[in-house]
């Protein structure tokens, strides 16, 4: 008996950016895919269609934190501190925690969790140095936030269209950046809105199963990650 699935993702991106790289000239964007809710419809010809529903983003939570709880962990989780040189508790910590992560990044036969979580992550690296003046803008401060939203705007949209297909749509219902990027905060114009009508400048449009609803926004959080909401 052929059985078809359909999984509906809505999901909140996290974006941040990469430092510098020492000794490379590029930088980067990275977007990390959570489904806040999962929905599940499984077609068969003899038993006819059933759906469930369950929050992948409530369940991975619930597991980081059990894992702060069992090292005594409450301070920030910062990978860059990751020497190889010690060990302990918020070493674990790192380990649980990378772990849990990578779990959460598989579509099937997940080894810890209970069901699939289906998080995604996708990244772009571009070299530092362009022809700033076709970005517009008063300042070259200015022209270079325009050209990285550009970068943005095409990793969004790129990732959007390979991680997801008509089986596997997805809609983006908030977008949660790290911090302010530079001079102001990202347009959300230039790097969601104007995905909506790419066709008006001759690129091809969002295919039929990426969703961007009318009240998409970019929630930038403070650097200082105690300041941080909640629920981000």
């Amino acid at each position: 008996m052929t059985v078809s699935n359909t999984l509906h993702h809505r999901v909140i991106i996290y974006h941040d950016e990469t430092k510098d790289v020492p000794g490379r000239n590029f930088k980067g964007h990275a977007l990390f895919f959570v489904p806040v809710t999962l929905s599940v419809k499984n077609e068969a010809p003899l038993l006819g269609a059933c759906q469930e529903e369950y929050s992948p983003q409530e369940i991975f939570l619930g597991e980081l934190v059990r894992c702060r709880q069992e090292f005594a962990c409450n301070g920030k989780l910062h990978f860059s501190e990751i020497s190889g040189q010690t060990w302990k508790k918020y070493d674990y910590a790192y380990q649980r925690a990378i772990t849990l992560a990578v779990d959460a990044l598989r579509s099937k036969s997940p080894q810890i969790f209970s069901r699939p979580l289906c998080f995604k992550v996708a990244a772009i690296f571009y070299p530092k140095g362009a022809d700033w003046n076709v970005y517009g803008g008063e300042s070259r401060k200015e022209q270079k936030l325009r050209h990285d939203e550009t970068l943005l705007r095409i990793l969004l949209k790129g990732a959007c269209h390979y991680l997801y297909d008509d089986s596997n749509p997805v809609e983006v219902i908030k977008i949660v950046s790290d911090g302010d990027p530079a001079h102001r905060k990202l347009d959300e114009d230039r790097v969601v809105w104007r995905l909506t009508y790419d066709d008006l400048y001759g690129k091809s449009p969002l295919r039929d199963y990426v969703t961007l609803p009318s009240d998409v926004s970019i929630l930038h959080l403070p650097s200082n990650h105690k300041n941080y909401q909640p629920d981000t």
